[in-house]
């Protein structure tokens, strides 16, 4: 059975996007402590990276 579709707003979404754009590769390091700091799930935003990437890309 699959997850629930995280929705992320607001202040957390803008933090998101400036960190995306200096730096959309983070290692898996830096990707640790960015969702430390914004206390979300490391896998959510390593896969939010990863659809932003993807977004780019179209």
């Amino acid at each position: 059975k699959r997850k629930k579709r995280t929705s992320i707003e607001g202040s957390v979404k803008d933090a998101l996007e400036n960190y995306f754009h200096s730096e959309p590769k983070p290692t898996l390091e830096a990707i640790a402590s960015l969702a430390d700091s914004l206390n979300m799930k490391r896998e959510v935003v390593r896969i939010w990276f990863c659809n932003q990437r993807h977004k780019e890309k179209r």
